[in-house]
């Protein structure tokens, strides 16, 4: 639960759960590059896309705190 609540804040709950990697990017590049994604999509989407793609990242993070493999690439 936490690591999907963190998710929901650019991805954060990766570096909770201890992951190096997302999508072959170190965990931190990920963070930066989805806060600019959030930021671009929300000015241009009135914030609904990026609350769609908050909501991706928990259920991906609650996927992986539950041991499950996710949808989203993680090493």
């Amino acid at each position: 639960m936490i690591a999907a609540f963190l998710n929901l804040f650019f991805g954060l709950g990766y570096v909770y759960l201890g992951v190096k990697k997302v999508l072959g990017v170190p965990t931190i590049g990920f963070v930066l590059i989805a806060l600019v994604i959030f930021i671009v999509l929300g000015r241009f989407t009135l914030g609904l896309a990026s609350l769609v793609f908050a909501i991706l990242l928990a259920v991906d993070g609650w996927q992986k705190g539950g041991g499950g493999k996710g949808f989203i690439s993680a090493e």
